[in-house]
């Protein structure tokens, strides 16, 4: 709920950083009282419908009440959603068993004598495919019986097998009894026509909150090979000029370490340097005043545009001196920055900040100088991969131009999600920056090209923190079987959602029995999620992959320790691929699992095995693990193994 407490922070951002947190972990978050009720009354007695797709979002209003459904509508078009469009066919269907009168589209008005036919409408619209929730809207009406309205209501409720239905029941003298009892009843009932559709709104949101937190990744991953070294370097060399901020080309010279595009440029001392560089370089060219004292260069006339010859650049680079100098005459000036000037497109802006609860986030938005008069910005936290990336960027009104409009030809979306993964890498590897910036990065149908950057270090000594575990590609390893094959065991990641279904597919189903407990036909979406997508805290699994000539790579073995909440206990899961058995590939995956576990505290690794499997209890033996069986069921062998501690070098 947002309201009071913590609502900003030196940089006026806590706010969004914590609807960023909330949403990674797919938490509806609303914004006052009357919102927090609406949505406790919706989730906690209401099922989403098992055939919403995309958003979910589509509702149909039926009401005998003109007045209240024209309420609802202006509530729900306010709020984001849409109105269900059933079709002709659908409207049909329901027209069937309604009276003559009704008003044939959505919001269905069935007028004020038909209130006990509410109940059989919204069941009717709850079955329609096109139709993802139904809000059903009583006003009271003279001569009516209210308890045969509210039993309609009731049992239309209970019996839907497809959308699911709200209530709203308006009035307060009589009204209120009859809400108590729906409620008692377990219907999702509110007094007014905007709370009803807010619930509505709320389930909706819901659904798109935790379907983007089990989200399955594409299999393409971004493998990046920045040139940490070269950065490495560049920040000592600020360190040891006593500084905490990166001039513009140290900066740029940072982000092209990381494989983001830059314009090309030099830095220059004086104007007569300026006039050389642009030869060099080619004309038009843009010239920047250097300053650590003018963080918006444009502010004074710090910035030129098209200067098309060496002796342009030279009078522009002394009139801009002279200028700085007269409107900030305490600014220290360090040079200029001559840079070749790049094709028209649309300006955007990347920043990485910090906040004081949830460490490192990263945003985008639209850029050029009026990116904090109008700000239009998605935030979120590192790490991020490319299906976060993409995500983040549809979370913007900037979004919507990015596919291009009259003369302005769609950008290039896959490159902007590049740069804002390699940005994201940045975070990761080098928790001593403080903040990052982009603007303007340019991006147009051939890619992005960064023009301005800002970096600040924090202070010596200090690293910033990362909410979300990153990815340790640093357990990677190359390791070959008994017959020469050879495969990479690395951590396990998102973006092996795919190949992790289709290593299951290849399974025996006694391998499947074995493993599960069960004879499993196909793991849910839900299930895949849950096995890659995990915290690199608290849980490890290591996949063998191995890489095929021609098609993706293909999972042949996975093992897998889920730490206890006290952390010094942890139980294991192990399988392979019938093509690899044999191998030693199963020993090494435990063993792995072991080296990781000592190195995070884990004392006891347990594990359950089945009693019939013979061959996983005299592997398990093998290891050292202690075998007996269950007491509570007697199919079940625990196997438990103490692990030395980590040796201290």
């Amino acid at each position: 709920i947002r309201a009071g407490g913590r609502l900003a922070d030196a940089t006026g951002l806590a706010d969004e950083v914590m609807e960023a947190a909330l949403r990674r972990a797919g938490v509806l978050r609303v914004a006052g009282l009357e919102d927090l009720l609406a949505a406790a009354e919706t989730l906690a007695r209401v099922r989403p419908s098992p055939r919403a797709t995309g958003r979910g979002d589509r509702i149909a209003l039926v009401t005998n009440g003109v007045g209240l459904g024209a309420l609802a509508a202006d509530a729900l078009l306010a709020g984001g959603g849409r109105l269900a469009d059933p079709g002709d066919a659908g409207l049909a269907a329901v027209a069937l068993g309604l009276p003559d009168g009704w008003s044939g589209r959505n919001p269905l008005a069935l007028g004020p004598e038909c209130a006990g036919r509410l109940g059989e409408a919204a069941a009717m619209l709850a079955a329609l495919p096109e139709v993802d929730a139904v809000v059903a809207l009583h006003a009271p009406a003279p001569d009516e019986d209210p308890e045969v309205v509210r039993e309609s209501l009731a049992a239309a409720v209970k019996a839907s097998r497809g959308a699911p239905i709200l209530v709203g029941w308006a009035g307060q003298a009589t009204a209120g009894a009859q809400r108590a009892m729906l409620a008692q009843a377990g219907v999702a009932v509110f007094a007014t026509p905007e709370a009803a559709v807010r619930g509505a709104l709320h389930l909706a949101q819901d659904r798109r909150n935790r379907a983007a937190a089990a989200e399955l990744p594409a299999r393409d991953v971004l493998d990046l090979a920045p040139d940490r070294a070269s950065v490495a370097r560049i920040l000592a060399a600020v360190r040891d000029a006593g500084r905490s901020e990166l001039t513009e080309a140290e900066a740029l010279a940072v982000l092209a370490a990381y494989g983001v595009p830059t314009v090309p440029g030099r830095a220059v001392g004086g104007a007569a340097e300026a006039g050389d560089a642009a030869a060099m370089l080619g004309f038009p060219v843009v010239l920047k005043i250097l300053s650590p004292d003018l963080p918006r260069k444009t502010e004074v006339g710090g910035v030129v545009l098209g200067l098309a010859s060496a002796a342009a650049v030279r009078d522009a680079a002394a009139a801009m001196a002279d200028r700085v100098a007269q409107t900030r005459p305490q600014a220290r000036i360090t040079g200029f920055l001559v840079q070749r000037q790049a094709a028209r497109g649309q300006e955007l802006r990347l920043r990485l900040g910090d906040d004081a609860m949830f460490g490192p986030w990263i945003s985008f938005g639209r850029g050029g100088t009026a990116a904090d008069i109008d700000p239009d910005e998605g935030f979120d936290l590192p790490p991020l991969n490319l299906a976060l990336a993409r995500a983040l960027i549809r979370r913007t009104r900037t979004a919507r131009l990015l596919d291009g409009w009259r003369d302005h030809a769609p950008a290039n979306i896959a490159a902007i999600a590049d740069a804002l993964v390699r940005l994201s890498q940045l975070a990761v590897d080098f928790p001593e920056i403080e903040s990052c910036g982009i603007n303007p990065l340019l991006a147009d149908p051939q890619g992005v090209l960064a023009l301005d950057a800002a970096l600040r270090l924090r202070p010596a000594g200090q690293a910033s923190l990362l909410a979300i575990p990153p990815y340790p590609a640093e357990l990677a390893r190359a390791w070959r079987g008994h017959d020469g094959r050879s495969l990479l065991v690395r951590p396990i990641r998102p973006e092996d959602a795919a190949a992790h279904a289709e290593a299951f597919r290849r399974l025996s189903s006694e391998d499947v029995r074995y493993r599960f407990f069960s004879a499993l036909g196909e793991l849910s979406a839900a299930q895949i999620a849950r096995m890659t997508q995990i915290d690199y805290d608290r849980e490890m699994a290591f996949v063998a992959v191995e890489r095929v000539a021609t098609g993706p790579e293909r999972t042949v073995g996975v093992s897998r320790l889920i730490r206890d909440p006290g952390g010094a206990e942890a139980e294991f899961a192990v399988i392979v691929d019938p093509t690899w058995k044999g191998q030693g590939l199963a020993r090494h995956l435990m063993e792995r699992l072991f080296e990781w576990g000592r190195e995070v505290g884990v004392r006891e690794v347990t594990g359950q095995v089945l009693a019939e499997n013979a061959p996983m209890l005299a592997f398990v033996r093998a290891l050292g693990f202690r075998v007996q069986r269950s007491a509570e069921d007697a199919d079940v062998m625990e196997a438990r193994l103490t692990l030395a501690p980590q040796a201290q070098s």
